[in-house]
């Protein structure tokens, strides 16, 4: 799925790329060292998939995952956003400041 993301929060707009993963014949996988205990996510996912998925299922799920990841950053941001009482004034007087 070629596309993006638009996401307005508190008087500012993020804009993200979504893109495809090479074909599977061109595709280096980066090898990460893995030093079990493993985590109760990658149990979870390594139980959730111990079958075949075609590319497209893979890529789903990789939007899947980064649209949650997004969103879960995004509700962090706002809640320090919020806990330091900023507003979007405050916030670019203070870029200007440094600038």
């Amino acid at each position: 799925m070629v596309g993006s993301v638009l996401v307005k929060r508190t008087g500012f707009i993020l804009f993200f790329n979504i893109v495809p993963l090479p074909p599977q014949n061109t595709r280096r996988m980066n090898t990460v060292p893995v030093h079990p205990p493993f985590t109760n996510l990658q149990l979870e996912i390594l139980k959730l998939f111990a079958r075949q998925l075609p590319d497209a299922d893979l890529l789903a799920i990789r939007d899947m995952i980064a649209r949650y990841l997004l969103e879960r950053a995004l509700l962090e941001a706002d809640k320090a956003w919020n806990e330091k009482g900023y507003t979007v004034e405050s916030f670019q007087q203070n870029v200007h400041e440094k600038s």
